[in-house]
């Protein structure tokens, strides 16, 4: 499974899509586990290709965050 955002580096006044890569057609939840930021679902549950996205906004905070997703059936 992998995890990569579409814009980076990011800067603290901006959002990026993050893209999930992983089994197909199963339930996704996002987390921000550690860091400034919120991450907010574009869906629930991840392609027949196996891919879900998100959005994930700083908040104007800089520094680092980690995003977490856990995946199930």
């Amino acid at each position: 499974m992998s995890l990569r955002m579409l814009s980076n580096p990011l800067r603290a006044d901006a959002t990026a899509i993050v893209v999930f890569e992983g089994p197909p057609n199963v339930a996704v939840s996002w987390s921000v586990a550690s860091g400034p930021g919120v991450v907010t679902p574009l869906a629930g549950r991840t392609d027949s290709q196996g891919r879900a996205w998100a959005k994930y906004d700083p908040a104007g905070i800089p520094g680092s965050a980690l995003i977490e997703v856990e995946h199930g059936t």
